[in-house]
């Protein structure tokens, strides 16, 4: 005998895991999204990215390579662009950047900040130095091996020191206290390295040891081995190997980035922090920082690691990382995650190649002679921003019985008008039925004041509750938000599914 089938209805919360490229579509926690472009996942809910705009141009039309910020110590802050033409700009302001400096022969430039000094190398010319009042200008290393300071490719400041790494060779060099000129010691790091290869960045990394911390010195191979250093000069008979650390090989010479006082580590195979990579004996499940998208990185740095671009970046005002991948030489994305929960999704639409926080905002240099300020406004520099929420597939608590769906019904804010598309996918078939909706926060009415399918509830933000009829017959359904979107924020807080046991009853 048939009996009349009775509609039930289960919330999904938005997947604030984050983006999974890790594990099989059927075995995803339903907190987790198959894919997530341009939504951060945050705590409670997920969250359009922010869009871009141009900040500093009349720089050409070649490539930035290089940002830096310069804060002198009377806290004036500066922002140095460099282009691929050998120019110098201070692109500080909103507007024409300033040239300051020309003529040199690699755009790839590694600065270090001293005493209100930075002082700037490429491996190909004269290191230079810059503060406000004086300007870009040369400064001069000399040694008694005569190896011209021209060969030094990256700079690093190391307890009132700077350190230089000699381009192709496992070579370190270091200055006096202080000092931004004059006569540099070699520290050779050769016979060290048991992998061999040759030196590619050195970075200080703070060890937090209790109530305590104390500051190393991380020099890193071509070949993915870390050495650590602790003592405040090579020569003096303190200094100390205290570590060693092999991991895949290191994505270029800016694959380091500082996430408060740690230091994490960009490989072929994933991102780890260096805290993390020293619990040697530990049980430590977060040692891969990206280990939930695993997959995806481990396919980017097989297919992209020989291009230049990659870098990592921490950026505490918009609450997220990422690290920089290089598609081509003109097309970039961002494999992004929350520094609280680990949660990872993508960004893409900012073809950015070089990278700094500047006065606490973010900014990249385009490809197109300008700089740009990132994580704001609402456009990407006035084009619409494409995203997509794609739950995990989700057997709503019962794997046995096959299930008729009938509706969805989405949960998000926003303060503007957009159009968005509502689909789902049933049994790991892709796109079973979809409905486009639009969406006016103007529409929305003060709570419990109407029927509930809009309401306002504290700020300019909108709540929406939207009913979309959906088709499929199966035992999982996997729903997806997606549209471009102008002029608006949105935040997606749940998916209501409203379904039928299917089946004889």
């Amino acid at each position: 005998m048939s009996r009349g089938r009775v509609a039930k209805s289960v919330s999904l919360p938005a997947p604030t895991g984050g983006w999974n490229a890790r594990d099989n579509v059927d075995d995803m926690d339903p907190l987790d999204a198959i894919s997530l472009v341009n939504f951060i996942p945050r705590n409670n809910n997920v969250e359009l990215r922010a869009g871009h705009e141009v900040f500093a141009t009349d720089m050409g039309s070649t490539v930035i390579r290089t940002l830096h910020e310069h804060l002198d110590t009377n806290g004036v802050a500066k922002l140095l662009a460099c282009t691929n033409n050998g120019d110098i700009f201070d692109a500080s302001n909103p507007g024409a950047a300033t040239l300051i400096g020309t003529g040199a022969s690699s755009d790839i430039w590694s600065w270090a900040m001293m005493d209100g000094f930075s002082v700037g190398v490429n491996g190909e010319n004269q290191c230079k130095k810059y503060t406000v009042g004086g300007g870009l200008s040369d400064t001069v290393f000399t040694n008694i091996n005569l190896v011209s300071d021209d060969k030094f490719v990256q700079v690093n400041a190391y307890r009132g020191k700077l350190y230089f790494v000699e381009k192709d060779t496992a070579n370190i060099w270091y200055a006096a206290d202080g000092a931004i000129s004059g006569a540099v010691a070699r520290f050779p790091v050769g016979k060290i390295f048991a992998r061999g290869g040759h030196a590619l960045w050195t970075a200080t990394w703070t060890r937090e040891t209790g109530a305590n911390s104390d500051d190393i010195l991380v020099i890193a191979s071509s070949n993915g081995e870390i050495l650590l250093y602790r003592g405040a000069d090579p020569a003096a008979s303190d200094w100390t190997l205290t570590g060693r650390v092999e991991v895949a090989s290191l994505l270029g010479r800016r694959s380091f980035f500082r996430n408060g006082p740690d230091l994490v580590i960009i490989t072929q195979n994933g991102v780890y922090p260096l805290s993390a990579l020293l619990a040697i004996g530990q049980a430590n499940q977060y040692s891969n920082l990206s280990d939930k998208i695993s997959g995806a990185f481990g396919t980017a740095g097989k297919d992209y690691g020989s291009l230049a671009g990659w870098c990592g970046l921490l950026h505490d005002k918009g609450r997220f990382g990422f690290i920089n991948i290089p598609i081509s030489l003109t097309s970039f994305k961002q494999y992004v995650f929350n520094p609280q929960n680990r949660s990872w999704c993508c960004f893409t639409g900012l073809n950015g190649y070089s990278w700094v926080v500047y006065k606490d905002d973010l900014y990249f240099g385009g490809i197109n002679g300008k700089v740009y300020k990132a994580d704001t406004g609402k456009t990407d520099n006035n084009a619409s921003i494409a995203a997509e929420c794609h739950w995990a597939y989700n057997y709503l608590r019962n794997r046995r019985d096959e299930k008729r769906f009938i509706e969805l019904t989405p949960i998000m804010s926003t303060d503007g008008t957009l159009n968005v598309t509502i689909s789902s996918d049933v049994d790991f078939k892709n796109k079973a039925s979809s409905s486009t909706v639009t969406i006016r926060a103007n529409n929305g009415q003060p709570w419990n004041t109407g029927p509930w399918n809009s309401f306002r509830w504290g700020g300019g933000e909108v709540y929406v509750k939207r009913n979309c009829g959906t088709r499929g017959l199966g035992r999982n359904i996997s729903p997806r938000i997606s549209g471009a979107f102008s002029g608006t924020t949105l935040n997606i807080e749940s998916m209501q599914v409203l379904y039928e046991i299917g089946g004889i009853r």
